[in-house]
């Protein structure tokens, strides 16, 4: 039994969290409705406790649990870190709102801290068994909270869909894990490495992978869930769908791929990835350009920024492919540095603008439509002003973190290409990307300054009846606002902080 403990400690952060899911449960069933207030604070707690038994194993190495199913790591820790910081923002701005919209049950507070649990887990996974037991915790989680509000018809829509397009993505996880097991006859990360030669069931189970995980990470063409998801879910809900599982999705996308599938691999999956992240920059951007509703142009929005990490993950491949060329080796930390510090920079932009939506326009209603922002400076002059800071960010401006962040993903392709140049590789794929990239980040400009247009220069279209945000709304919107400024102005030691959790993937 002592044993059991002593190799379960570890995982400490995961299980307080799994723990606080079930307190929470219980909470809300056996406590009266009137103290239905104090539910989001057990998650809080729950949140703060595991997030110090993380920093706890920061910094400490590399542990194997499980016999070699969870390995501890600082990919995994910061990628946990992320996730336990997305949660908490959830459920600062849930106070209030939950209760607004008639979700305020233990429920609600369970099932996010399970989702989480399951990303963290998820991050964790040196076994493809383990992985997708972790990304099933996590969608099955993610599917109830997409329509939690029952009494909002756009919320079952949006819930279905999920739904049942997450459990056509799964299908194609599990076959593409079925598939590479049939051929090295080993579920673990690290065994499948030691695989030699192209066999045809090991290249079908990568590409069956590929699906999976960009269903997860919503990248084009298996985006087709993310605009009604977004836009039907719970704005609170919407905003930890957007961050949280696209960090959990890349996260097990990077630790299968850059370790499974290395070197000579690399050279067949990075077109498949440039052809998929140029697809995506571009749909995203566009499409977004069309939309009226503000929930459904973040979620194409969400899609662009998918393309933008996804320049790194082609780069690191490029330069995996090359590792005889002087100095190859030596960027491909910072690159994937650089992708962990987009995914740091996008949590604090997309939660933030999440929260300025969720507050009510009417009745029970978010702020969605473009006519909903109309005059908002006018109405509430600082949280146009935290709006404006997100969006500016999104769009790749200066000084604030979104700029920072596009800058690390691109500069790490030029450097790639800079390499091959320099060694006399005359090929141009990542510097094509990376011209490629800025310029549908120039699209973006359009729309996210649209909504600033309509905050700014228009007068409200009626009166609202307002609905005074709780303290959490408030402290979320502020927060965020700091965090994407500091990102932007003082990057270096997230980024280096960034850089040490990319070192277990690209030892």
């Amino acid at each position: 039994m002592e044993h059991l403990i002593a190799e379960m400690k570890p995982l400490s952060p995961v299980l307080i969290v799994f723990t606080g899911a079930l307190a929470a449960l219980l909470a809300g069933v056996f406590s009266k409705k009137e103290n239905s207030y104090a539910l989001p604070y057990i998650g809080i707690t729950t949140v703060a406790f595991a997030f110090v038994a993380l920093l706890n194993y920061w910094g400490r190495g590399m542990i194997w649990l499980l016999q070699g199913a969870i390995r501890i790591d600082s990919f995994g820790l910061y990628i946990s870190a992320i996730i336990l910081i997305a949660c908490l923002i959830t459920f600062l701005a849930s106070i209030g709102y939950a209760k607004r919209l008639g979700f305020e049950h233990g429920e609600y507070i369970s099932l996010l801290l399970f989702a989480s649990g399951g990303m963290m887990l998820l991050a964790m996974s040196a076994d493809l068994v383990t992985l997708f037991l972790s990304l099933e915790i996590m969608s099955i989680s993610i599917y109830a909270l997409a329509g939690m509000a029952r009494h909002r018809q756009k919320c079952n829509e949006a819930a279905l869909k999920y739904f049942i397009l997450g459990a056509f993505s799964t299908a194609f996880l599990l076959f593409g894990i079925a598939l590479i097991y049939g051929a090295t006859a080993s579920t673990k990360i690290h065994a499948i490495a030691q695989v030699q030669g192209l066999k045809p069931l090991l290249v079908a189970g990568l590409g069956m992978l590929i699906v999976g995980f960009g269903f997860k990470v919503g990248a084009a063409p298996f985006h087709v869930w993310v605009p009604d998801a977004y836009e039907g879910a719970p704005a609170t809900v919407t905003g930890f769908m957007a961050v949280a599982v696209k960090a959990a999705g890349f996260a097990a996308l990077l630790r299968v791929i850059l370790i499974a599938f290395p070197g000579t691999w690399a050279e067949y999956w990075w077109p498949v990835f440039w052809a998929v992240a140029l697809l995506t920059m571009f749909l995203g951007n566009i499409i977004a350009v069309f939309q009226k509703n503000v929930k459904r142009m973040l979620a194409y929005s969400g899609i662009a920024h998918t393309g933008y990490i996804l320049i790194g993950l082609v780069s690191l491949g490029i330069a995996g492919s090359e590792p005889y060329i002087p100095g190859m080796k030596a960027l491909m930390n910072p690159i994937a540095g650089g992708m962990l510090f987009y995914l740091l920079a996008y949590t604090f932009m997309t939660l933030g603008a999440f929260a300025v939506i969720s507050l009510a326009a009417r009745d029970e209603d978010d702020l969605e439509t473009l006519d909903d922002f109309s005059g908002l400076s006018q109405r509430k002059p600082v949280v146009a002003l935290a709006m404006a800071v997100f969006l500016i960010s999104m769009a790749g401006v200066p000084p604030f973190g979104g700029f920072i962040a596009k800058f690390y993903v691109f500069k790490g392709a030029i450097d790639v290409q800079g390499m091959l140049l320099a060694s006399g590789v005359k090929e141009y794929h990542a510097l094509a990307l990376a011209i490629l990239g800025i310029i549908t980040s120039m699209f973006s400009v359009y729309y996210y300054l649209r909504v600033v247009w309509f905050m700014y220069f228009r007068e409200p279209l009626e009166d609202r009846p307002s609905v005074a945000p709780s303290w959490g709304l408030h402290f979320v919107i502020f927060a965020s606002s700091v965090a994407i400024v500091v990102l932007g102005i003082l990057p270096s030691g997230f980024f280096s902080v960034a850089s040490r959790g990319a070192e277990a993937l690209v030892r």
